[in-house]
Protein backbone atom coordinates (compact mmCIF):
# COMPACT_ATOMS: atom_id res chain seq x y z
CA UNK A 1 0.00 0.00 0.00
CA UNK A 2 1.27 3.51 -0.91
CA UNK A 3 0.36 6.21 0.92
CA UNK A 4 0.45 10.44 -0.93
CA UNK A 5 0.93 12.75 1.14
CA UNK A 6 -0.16 15.65 -0.07
CA UNK A 7 0.68 18.96 1.88
CA UNK A 8 -2.19 21.72 1.93
CA UNK A 9 -1.17 24.87 0.67
CA UNK A 10 -0.58 27.49 3.24
CA UNK A 11 -3.10 29.45 4.81
CA UNK A 12 -2.44 33.18 3.80
CA UNK A 13 -2.02 35.30 7.16
CA UNK A 14 -4.61 37.84 7.74
CA UNK A 15 -3.99 41.52 7.02
CA UNK A 16 -4.52 43.81 9.40
CA UNK A 17 -7.38 46.59 9.15
CA UNK A 18 -6.13 49.75 8.85
CA UNK A 19 -6.08 52.34 11.54
CA UNK A 20 -9.66 53.60 9.57
CA UNK A 21 -11.45 50.41 9.30
CA UNK A 22 -11.05 49.89 12.83
CA UNK A 23 -12.64 52.92 13.53
CA UNK A 24 -15.49 52.33 11.64
CA UNK A 25 -15.30 48.45 13.02
CA UNK A 26 -15.73 50.31 16.27
CA UNK A 27 -18.26 53.13 15.33
CA UNK A 28 -20.66 49.93 14.18
CA UNK A 29 -20.13 48.48 17.48
CA UNK A 30 -21.06 51.80 19.44
CA UNK A 31 -24.30 51.39 17.10
CA UNK A 32 -25.24 47.74 17.68
CA UNK A 33 -24.77 49.20 21.37
CA UNK A 34 -26.97 51.81 20.87
CA UNK A 35 -29.93 49.85 19.49
CA UNK A 36 -29.32 46.93 21.98
CA UNK A 37 -30.56 49.86 24.42
CA UNK A 38 -33.30 50.65 23.05
CA UNK A 39 -34.71 47.30 22.50
CA UNK A 40 -34.19 47.66 26.11
CA UNK A 41 -36.20 50.21 26.13
CA UNK A 42 -38.55 49.44 24.67
CA UNK A 43 -38.92 45.77 26.27
CA UNK A 44 -39.51 47.77 29.37
CA UNK A 45 -42.70 48.67 28.52
CA UNK A 46 -45.56 47.19 30.32
CA UNK A 47 -47.68 44.68 29.25
CA UNK A 48 -45.65 43.69 25.64
CA UNK A 49 -48.14 43.63 22.92
CA UNK A 50 -47.63 42.76 19.10
CA UNK A 51 -47.26 46.29 18.63
CA UNK A 52 -44.35 46.40 20.74
CA UNK A 53 -42.53 43.44 19.73
CA UNK A 54 -43.40 44.54 15.95
CA UNK A 55 -41.33 47.91 17.31
CA UNK A 56 -38.61 46.14 18.81
CA UNK A 57 -38.22 44.37 15.56
CA UNK A 58 -37.68 47.30 13.73
CA UNK A 59 -35.19 48.51 16.52
CA UNK A 60 -33.60 45.37 16.77
CA UNK A 61 -32.81 44.99 12.84
CA UNK A 62 -30.33 48.20 12.35
CA UNK A 63 -28.61 46.89 15.30
CA UNK A 64 -28.42 43.30 13.68
CA UNK A 65 -26.98 44.76 10.26
CA UNK A 66 -24.63 46.66 11.81
CA UNK A 67 -23.31 43.39 14.25
CA UNK A 68 -22.96 41.49 10.62
CA UNK A 69 -21.27 43.83 8.87
CA UNK A 70 -18.67 44.56 11.90
CA UNK A 71 -17.91 41.13 12.11
CA UNK A 72 -17.70 40.59 8.66
CA UNK A 73 -15.42 43.71 7.71
CA UNK A 74 -11.46 42.06 8.34
CA UNK A 75 -12.14 39.87 5.90
CA UNK A 76 -12.77 42.80 3.12
CA UNK A 77 -13.77 42.50 -0.50
CA UNK A 78 -15.80 44.67 -2.66
CA UNK A 79 -19.59 43.15 -1.50
CA UNK A 80 -19.03 44.48 2.11
CA UNK A 81 -17.88 47.55 0.94
CA UNK A 82 -20.97 48.39 -1.16
CA UNK A 83 -22.83 46.93 1.49
CA UNK A 84 -21.76 49.34 4.03
CA UNK A 85 -22.04 51.91 1.67
CA UNK A 86 -25.81 51.07 1.21
CA UNK A 87 -26.36 50.56 4.81
CA UNK A 88 -25.05 53.86 5.65
CA UNK A 89 -27.29 55.66 2.98
CA UNK A 90 -30.15 53.88 4.23
CA UNK A 91 -29.25 55.24 7.63
CA UNK A 92 -28.73 58.33 6.43
CA UNK A 93 -31.43 59.04 4.48
CA UNK A 94 -33.95 57.64 7.83
CA UNK A 95 -32.74 60.58 9.78
CA UNK A 96 -33.13 63.17 6.73
CA UNK A 97 -36.78 61.57 6.89
CA UNK A 98 -36.87 61.84 10.96
CA UNK A 99 -35.51 65.55 10.08
CA UNK A 100 -38.41 66.20 7.69
CA UNK A 101 -40.84 64.88 10.02
CA UNK A 102 -39.74 67.49 12.58
CA UNK A 103 -38.03 64.86 14.98
CA UNK A 104 -34.74 66.61 16.42
CA UNK A 105 -33.41 63.00 17.49
CA UNK A 106 -32.60 63.22 13.11
CA UNK A 107 -29.96 65.57 13.91
CA UNK A 108 -28.71 62.88 16.49
CA UNK A 109 -28.58 60.10 13.90
CA UNK A 110 -26.69 62.13 11.22
CA UNK A 111 -23.67 61.98 13.25
CA UNK A 112 -23.22 57.67 13.01
CA UNK A 113 -23.40 57.37 9.46
CA UNK A 114 -21.54 60.24 8.63
CA UNK A 115 -18.89 59.31 10.70
CA UNK A 116 -18.77 55.85 8.99
CA UNK A 117 -18.40 57.33 5.72
CA UNK A 118 -15.95 59.64 6.52
CA UNK A 119 -13.76 56.88 7.50
CA UNK A 120 -14.68 54.47 5.18
CA UNK A 121 -13.89 56.27 1.84
CA UNK A 122 -10.86 56.90 3.31
CA UNK A 123 -7.76 55.86 0.48
CA UNK A 124 -6.38 53.27 2.87
CA UNK A 125 -10.00 51.63 3.62
CA UNK A 126 -11.03 51.75 -0.06
CA UNK A 127 -8.14 49.97 -1.00
CA UNK A 128 -8.71 47.10 2.01
CA UNK A 129 -11.96 46.58 0.70
CA UNK A 130 -11.78 46.50 -2.78
CA UNK A 131 -8.36 44.09 -3.22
Amino acid sequence: MILLYVEAPPMPLPRSLPTSLKTVRTLLYVAVAATGLQAVGVLLIPGPTPEILAALTLVALPGAAALALALRLPRGRRPLFVALLAFQAWLLLTALARIGLGEPQGFLNLVLPVAVLVFLLRPSSRAFLTS
